[in-house]
């Protein structure tokens, strides 16, 4: 047993209490990925806790990164705490099937290491993860909406689909999520002017039509210089 398992129930009660609260503060203190040697913790920067706050209040969602920054780690901590806590229903989806897959694999082995007093009991497979008491995280393709019809959801991500030329209709998304009466968030690293996702983050930056971006990412220059250092391919005219 781990110091994080032995604690007493008044504890417990006390940690789940603050993490229903605080999603920031469930995964700064509980997730864990993994590495080489083992589950690491993970520690959120400015801009990810602020990725976490936009995403719960604001409908519409943009979020723009640099390549391994960790934005689907706090993705995946974001979804296990809403299931996990509030038993809503989270939808993912990235560009192809192997990312969707890799997501479900990271939300699987980061809630096999939370605290034995903190898991519920839980099915998992190629079709998703599913607490019994509610809590649903779900893969779906990010073409049309027919992934999505007939389904109850709370929120709906679009992770790294910013290369997609032709096959993703943002306005269905959008519709399916208002019917719902859920939020929509897409993040990712991207160009400016790429297709489709490019409008979106330049009406999110103007706060038009109901999108929303994050501060710490509102200056393109800054953008650009971070992307292109840790992607050599944005200083190439990528």
């Amino acid at each position: 047993m781990n110091e994080i398992d032995a604690v007493t129930k008044r504890e417990q009660d006390y940690e789940v209490t603050n993490c229903t609260h605080d999603s920031s503060y469930f995964i700064n203190k509980f997730l864990r990925v993994e590495e080489v040697d083992g589950p690491r913790g993970v520690m959120l920067d400015t801009p990810k806790e602020e990725l976490v706050e936009i995403m719960e209040n604001e409908q519409l969602t943009i979020g723009r990164y640099p390549r391994v920054y960790g934005k689907t780690t706090t993705l995946v901590g974001f979804a296990i705490h809403k299931a996990l806590f509030l038993g809503k229903t989270v939808l993912y989806s990235s560009v192809n099937a192997v990312r969707r897959i890799g997501f479900l694999r990271e939300v699987s082995y980061s809630y096999r290491n939370l605290p034995t007093w903190m898991q519920k009991p839980h099915r998992e497979g190629p079709e998703g993860f599913w607490l019994d008491d509610g809590g649903r995280i779900r893969p779906i393709a990010a073409g049309t909406t027919w992934d999505v019809e007939g389904i109850r959801f709370d929120y709906i991500i679009f992770d790294e689909i910013g290369g997609l030329q032709h096959g993703f209709n943002v306005d269905q998304f959008i519709h399916a999520t208002k019917l719902n009466k859920a939020k929509m968030a897409i993040v990712g690293t991207f160009k400016p002017d790429a297709p489709v996702i490019g409008k979106i983050w330049s009406d999110a930056r103007l706060k038009k039509t109901g999108w929303a971006s994050l501060p710490s990412f509102n200056e393109e220059w800054k953008v650009e210089t971070v992307l292109s250092l840790s992607d050599k391919r944005y200083s190439e005219g990528y």
